[in-house]
């Protein structure tokens, strides 16, 4: 079950409410807010293997199933040093309030990008040349995205940015 939990108004409690059941829901779950307020979410379905988007913008929640084949990374010998590997996603939100999310490629291949700034979902690549893990990611004011990951292959921390929908490393 994934639970949703916020400062409503004054005075400030928390208050939450239930996204979605199920039985293997929410690990690594990622949340933004657009200017209207409303929620952005990103998390695993363990069940199925895949990443899921929610948001509450129309007033009630709504699921989707992001990339077929998005899966967690298996980390293999990393999984012992460093546990929460498989947690390759992250979140930004840009200028505009489109949802744009970075996590490791079906293969454990590379890193991709995924946005529905175009309306529906899109995705491309930011890097390819090796197994990725612990992305983050932001959008700048002019547009502009910045992710930061892990390259499980060299062993190295890598940045790229991406301008006019183009990624550079």
């Amino acid at each position: 079950m994934l639970f949703f939990t916020g400062v409503r108004s004054m005075p400030r409690q928390w208050a939450s409410e239930i996204v979605e059941t199920g039985k293997s829901l929410g690990r690594c779950a990622k949340v933004g807010l657009d200017a209207t307020g409303a929620v952005h979410l990103t998390y695993w379905d363990n069940s199925v293997g895949r990443m899921r988007y929610a948001t509450n913008r129309s007033g009630r929640w709504a699921i989707e199933l992001l990339e077929r084949g998005a899966h967690m990374v298996d980390g293999g010998d990393y999984d012992v040093i460093f546990p929460d590997q498989n947690c390759s996603n992250a979140m930004a939100l840009d200028r505009r309030g489109a949802v744009h999310v970075t996590y490791a490629a079906p293969d454990g291949k590379g890193l991709k990008h995924g946005s529905n700034e175009s309306g529906i979902w899109k995705f491309d690549f930011v890097d390819t040349s090796g197994d990725m893990a612990f992305s983050s990611l932001e959008a700048d004011p002019a547009g502009g995205l910045h992710a930061a990951y892990y390259d499980l292959s060299s062993k190295v921390i890598k940045y790229a940015r991406r301008d006019n929908k183009r990624w550079r490393n």
